[in-house]
């Protein structure tokens, strides 16, 4: 059984052309939606390094309102590490 990945760590998928592609929740706007950011490679462990760079290096979307003030999680991630 694969491994699960924890709250805002990304997902990884093979896509059908055979290369590979990581989606991680960078932020989250003013109107609720996510902001998400695709990384694509050919191998998984490449996609996996870059996945790993942009959540250690990746800017904090704030936004002005936000019905569930999630706005802030990026930041809460990155301080725990």
């Amino acid at each position: 059984m694969a491994k699960k990945r924890g709250q805002n760590e990304g997902s990884i998928r093979k896509r059908p052309d055979g290369t590979w592609e990581a989606r991680v929740t960078i932020g989250i706007m003013a109107d609720g939606k996510q902001k998400q950011k695709s990384l694509y490679g050919k191998t998984r462990q490449e996609v996996s390094a870059k996945m790993t760079d942009l959540l250690m290096s990746a800017p904090v979307i704030k936004c002005k309102k936000t019905p569930r003030k999630k706005c802030n999680y990026v930041a809460e991630r990155r301080e725990k590490r």
